[in-house]
C-alpha cells in the first residue's frame, strides 16, 4: 500500500447508468483492476443517493473473503484497526483462514465536492453480505447487529498497522 497522501484517483471508467468511478484509496487492489472495470460496467447508481452497494454473486470463486461471521466462533482473537482512506476503526478477527466465496460487495458513493456524474469507490470486497461500519452516515440500523457478529479477516484488507488496538474507546463492542 503506498502512501495514501502521494496517490493519484484512478479512472475505472464508467458504470452503466453514466457515471464516472475513481477509486481514491486503492481499493481495487482487493480484486484486481481489470475484473473490477468490468463487473462496474454493470452497475446502475440510483438517482439521488449519495452511497449505493450492490452485491453480485460470480460464476467462479474470486479469493477468500474480506469479511465473515464471528457468531459460533470460540473465543474470536478480535482486534481493530483503520482501513486505508477511513478515520475509524473497524472490527478485525484475527488467525482464521477465509473461506473461498464468488460474491462480491461494491460500495459506491457520491460527494459533494465532485462533479455530477462522478462518484468513487468507496470499496470492494468479497463477502456475502455486507454493512456500512457504524460510525458511517450510510450505515442503517442493521449495521450495529452486523458488525457485532462480523468481522474483516485481518490480513487479507490493507490497515494502518500504527492504528492496530484491542478496542477504540469510541465503538460500542
Amino acid at each position: 500500500m503506498r502512501n495514501q497522501a502521494l496517490l493519484e484517483p484512478l479512472d475505472l471508467g464508467e458504470l452503466k447508468s453514466g457515471e464516472s468511478v475513481v477509486d481514491l484509496h486503492e481499493h481495487h487492489l482487493l480484486l484486481g483492476e481489470n475484473v473490477l472495470r468490468f463487473l462496474l460496467k454493470g452497475i446502475n447508481f440510483p438517482r439521488g443517493t449519495e452511497f449505493f452497494q450492490k452485491t453480485l454473486v460470480l460464476p467462479d470463486v474470486v479469493g477468500h473473503a474480506h469479511v465473515i461471521s464471528t457468531r459460533g466462533m470460540s473465543h474470536p482473537r478480535i482486534c481493530y484497526a483503520q482501513r486505508y482512506g477511513q478515520h475509524h476503526h473497524s472490527r478485525f478477527v484475527m488467525d482464521v483462514f477465509p473461506p473461498s466465496l464468488n460474491t462480491v460487495v461494491i460500495q459506491l458513493r457520491r460527494i459533494k465536492k465532485m462533479s455530477d456524474g462522478e462518484c468513487y469507490l468507496d470499496g470492494v470486497f468479497i463477502a456475502k453480505e455486507l454493512h456500512p461500519d457504524c460510525l458511517d452516515p450510510a450505515a442503517g440500523t442493521d449495521a450495529y447487529r452486523f458488525w457485532q457478529n462480523h468481522a474483516f479477516v485481518f490480513g487479507e484488507v490493507p490497515v494502518d498497522l500504527t492504528t492496530v488496538t484491542s478496542k477504540p474507546h469510541y465503538l460500542p463492542f
